[in-house]
This record gives C-alpha cells, structure tokens and sequence, in this order.
C-alpha cells in the first residue's frame, strides 16, 4: 500500500520568488582578465620570439549587503591566488565563494602534479553546483528530515503534490545561490587560459574572445572591448588602458566601486599592478576625459554653426524665389494691360 507524507505544519514550501534565500551577503561588482601580447626580452623589441601571451585582471572592492540596504569600499580584495600561476576573481555572493575555494585547495593540494586551468575551472564549476544542490535540499527537505538521497529513495511514496512542492522550493532557492567567477593563469606548459564560470555551475574557455567580464557591470565593461574591437593580440599598455577604460564604464553600474585592484599575470607568476601605475591611469583617464568633453563641445558648436549656416542659406534661397516669382507676376500684369481687347472692335455686318 502506497504510504503518504505529509508535512509536519501547513506552512507554503516554496519559497516565494522575492524571497532571499538566506541573509546573503550579495556582492554586485566588475571583474575583468584579459589575455595580451606580453615583451618577455625587452632587449629585441623587433624580433617577434620575444613576444608570448600575458594576462592582466581587474576588480572593484565595492561591497553591498542587500539585506542591510548599504554598501561601502573595503580593503579586501575580490581575487585569490590559486596557485602561484592561477587566479580566481569572484562576483556575487562572497560566502559561496569562500566555500568553494576551501574545497579547490583541497584538490590543488591532492591532485598529483600542478593542475592545469582548465582542471581548476572545471573542479570549480562541478563545486558550484553540488553546493547549490545541497542548500537548496537542505532548506527545502529540512522540515521532513530528510537529504536529497532519501528524498530520491522516498518520492514515489509521497504524495505527488507535496513531491512537486518540494521541488519547486529547491529550484528556487538554488536560483538564489549567485555565484561567478574568472579562473585565468598558466598551464605547466606555459600556455594561458581565461575562463568563466557561470551561475550555472558551466565552465567557458574565454581564450579566443581575449577577455572575460563578470558582475553587474560587466555589459558596461564587454562594451568598451567590443567597440575597440579587442583581440589577444593587443599589446601591453594598450591592453591594460582599455582595462581601466572598461573598469571605470562599469561603474556606471550600481554597487560597482571607484577603487580598483590590477594584475598582471606572466609565465614567472602573478604580480600586483604598481599604485603609481594606476595613479597614472587614472590621471591619464581623467585628462582623456576632459579631452572628450571639450571636444564633445566642439562638435555640438560646429554643428549649431552649420544649422544655422544652413537655415540662413534656405531663407535666403526663399526669399530669392520670391522675389523671382514676383517679378514675374508683374512682368505677366503688364502684358496684360497693353494688349487689344479685341471685346470693343466693330464686328462686320
């Protein structure tokens, strides 16, 4: 005889779409890696052998917590070094992240020889999604006692409503569990990667893009190298100007902070960009700026100018045609008076 369960109170199961899953501490940002053409013997600048590839990242320190309503700069970072070669840069909720993280030095650590990126990637990404699978089960079976293997042993017992109820809460509640990242370095045999690792639990090579955005700003960020038409062959300072370009466009973004950490990645490790580095970025950036806007004023002159030009010329040109058809009323008016009215001429008998 089929045994049915029935929950222990009447409360909804599902949690409802605008509820958190949990007091998360959500973390809205811009993370960016890009592949470039790096020097490796700056004494033969001409000879294409003293070039191979370099990575550089960025990321912004803005943290928010959504269930608080504030926001504000911190001084931790959003990256980790994995290994001496291999980062993660992480968008969304830091405390997935700092779960998982724990679980892929594990890996790192037992794994035989150095890992490559693409392992890395994929350790991370198979992480994801059976930490996701495993709160949602938990939030979601806790109020029957049970784990997501009795749940898959039981269901055909339970009543299908119920079974049904129970799956919607875990899908939902699993939709709530944000989490990307970018894993980029190097392989054991030099070669670079970049990939993303989505919500999903997926992870994509990125490589032949050149580059990799994630976080709320990063259709701002994806813009700027799409309208440069970005390519990983760009070289170094090239590459690391568009970078702080594209960081600057995403903090349009809300909760994408002014402050930024930049790295650059080569075949010898990973290296902090210099602050006076970026302080001439940013003073580069801010004197860019200031070019456009001058000469975006410029143009919107020379373009009044012309419309005016331009209006002056067409009334010009009217009133030329009207004095042209005026004339020519006259010239008709007159003709008019001076010929025969043939009306007054005594007709034959």
């Amino acid at each position: 005889m089929m045994r049915t369960l029935r929950p222990p109170f009447s409360r909804r199961l599902a949690l409802r779409r605008d509820e958190p899953a949990g007091g998360f501490r959500r973390n809205v940002t811009i993370c960016i890696a890009t592949l470039y053409r790096h020097l490796y013997n700056p004494k033969a600048p001409q000879d294409p052998a003293s070039y191979g590839y370099g990575i550089l990242t960025a990321s912004d320190r803005m943290l928010t917590l959504e269930e608080l309503a504030i926001e504000y700069e911190t001084t931790q970072g959003k990256f980790t070094h994995l290994t001496n070669r291999i980062m993660l840069l992480a968008a969304d909720d830091l405390t997935v992240h700092s779960a998982l993280i724990k679980t892929i030095r594990i890996c790192i650590n037992n794994h035989a020889a150095a890992p490559t990126v693409q392992e890395v990637a994929n350790w991370y990404a198979d992480a994801l999604r059976e930490l996701k699978a495993e709160r949602a089960a938990a939030a979601a079976l806790s109020l029957y006692q049970m784990d997501a293997q009795t749940f898959a042993r039981t269901q055909r017992h339970m009543d299908v409503n119920i079974v049904s109820q129970l799956d919607n809460a875990m899908q939902v509640y699993a939709s709530k569990i944000h989490a990307q990242a970018i894993i980029t370095g190097f392989d054991p045999d030099d070669m670079p990667w970049i990939y993303y690792v989505d919500n999903d639990g997926i992870a994509h090579c990125m490589n032949d893009m050149g580059f990799a955005c994630i976080g709320i700003g990063k259709d701002h960020a994806n813009g700027q190298f799409a309208s440069r038409g970005y390519s990983n062959g760009w070289l170094y300072y090239d590459a690391i100007s568009l970078v702080y370009v594209a960081k600057k466009a995403a903090e349009i973004a809300p909760g994408v902070g002014p402050n930024e950490d930049m790295s650059q990645i080569t075949k010898s490790g990973i290296y902090r960009i210099h602050a006076e580095t970026r302080k001439s970025l940013d003073r580069l950036y801010k004197r860019h700026k200031r070019r456009v806007a001058k000469m975006e004023r410029a143009l919107v002159s020379e373009l009044f100018k012309a419309d005016q030009e331009a209006a002056a010329r067409e009334a010009k040109e009217k009133g030329a045609s009207a004095s042209t058809s005026s004339e020519s009323s006259s010239a008709l008016g007159e003709q008019a008076q001076s010929a025969p009215d043939d009306s007054s001429e005594e007709q034959p008998s």
